[in-house]
């Protein structure tokens, strides 16, 4: 850093001042921002039928539910609710005690092996 701080803080201030735009064209820059402002404020000129939004009913659909059943939901909520009767199928838990048995016996033959009961 330099030895004397208020003069390089002054030079700096200077600079900055010097690089600061005049009143003159701020005045300029602000009075295109009003024009080009009151220009996109005008209404829009042509057809403007194509163009909608949600003041004036935008996206608007005619839908309806086209589902065939009828349900009455208190009973679809019971229906749901209520545990089913049928046998569940297990060959998804058989086929994991399976493997599970698999990987036991490969163990007991390892340590039998390495042991030397074997």
């Amino acid at each position: 850093m330099f030895r004397d701080k208020e003069e390089e803080l002054a030079r700096l201030e200077e600079q900055l001042l010097e690089d600061e735009p005049a009143e003159e064209e701020t005045e300029e820059y602000e009075e295109d921002f009003e024009e080009e402002e009151e220009a996109f404020l005008e209404e829009p000129s042509g057809d403007t039928s194509d163009y909608k939004n949600f003041a004036n009913d935008y996206g608007h659909v005619d839908a309806y539910n086209a589902d065939k059943a009828d349900l009455d939901l208190e009973d679809y909520s019971e229906e749901v609710y209520t545990p089913s009767e049928t046998r569940k199928d297990n060959k998804l838990l058989y086929t994991i005690f399976l493997l599970l048995a698999a990987i036991f016996l490969v163990l007991a033959w390892w340590v039998a092996r390495y042991t030397g009961v074997l």
